[in-house]
């Protein structure tokens, strides 16, 4: 039997949205442990283990900085799962692009030490959608000078029946996370189209950091993108990948 820990950045929006999605699919419950800040705040902590790298204890990090007893509890239990969801925050002025490569090489495996999902610019990325056909969301971008109104320009301009996650049914889920898997193969240099098989591997890691890296570098912008939902299709990748 899994038993799965999500690790967010936020109390709120993350939670809600990955225990909706986790239902819908997997029909069990995720435990979700808030880190109450970002990804950057997380490298610096870790940091002060020495470099981050395949030793760092993530899960005793946790315990050690948590006060509240019912939630240490919670990070002492064994999992078979643990996923990290944090969103890029390029515009923050702690940003390191060498700490966050280093960051999602290290934890790259969700059954060892956790696997590392970024969203690009933050976790609301997953309904920037015009329509669930949008075609047009291929070359949707945002400037990172933007990054820091996302959330309002996201409320604008996404599509009515997406505003409310809690409203979501399996049709929805399945059609946004078809969107955001043939954009992250467009990032990857390849047609707006759902990628292979054996492409998996490269859709939330390091190739896609750095795509963005690139793009930021070329024109001061990145691409939306939510990898959060990847976690979903790892586990049943025949049900969402091109396997001709």
């Amino acid at each position: 039997m899994k038993n799965t820990l999500f690790i967010t950045e936020g109390e709120k929006s993350e939670p809600l949205f990955l225990e909706k999605m986790w239902k819908c699919y997997r029909g069990d419950e995720v435990e979700i442990y808030s880190y109450r800040t970002n990804i950057h705040v997380l490298i610096r902590d870790l940091l002060k283990y020495g470099c981050i790298d395949e030793n760092i204890d993530l899960l005793g990090h946790l315990i050690s900085r948590e006060n509240n007893p019912e939630e240490r509890i919670k990070l002492e239990r064994k999992f078979t799962d643990i996923f990290l969801v944090f969103d890029m925050d390029i515009q923050d002025e702690r940003a390191n692009i060498e700490m966050m490569n280093a960051m999602i090489g290290t934890f790259n495996d969700s059954t060892d030490n956790g696997k590392l999902y970024l969203n690009y610019p933050m976790l609301e990325s997953y309904k920037h959608l015009m329509s669930l056909d949008d075609e047009n969301f291929k070359d949707r971008c945002v400037a990172v000078s933007d990054c820091c109104r996302y959330k309002e320009t996201v409320g604008r301009e996404c599509h009515r029946s997406l505003r409310n996650v809690g409203d979501y049914n399996l049709e929805i889920f399945d059609a946004i996370i078809r969107m955001h898997l043939r954009k992250a193969n467009y990032i990857l240099g390849d047609d707006f189209v759902l990628p292979p098989m054996d492409k998996l591997e490269s859709l939330s890691g390091g190739d896609i950091m750095d795509a963005q890296v690139e793009k930021m570098l070329k024109d001061g912008s990145i691409f939306v993108l939510n990898t959060s939902m990847f976690n979903v299709v790892e586990y049943r990748p025949s049900d969402f990948l091109n396997t001709s």
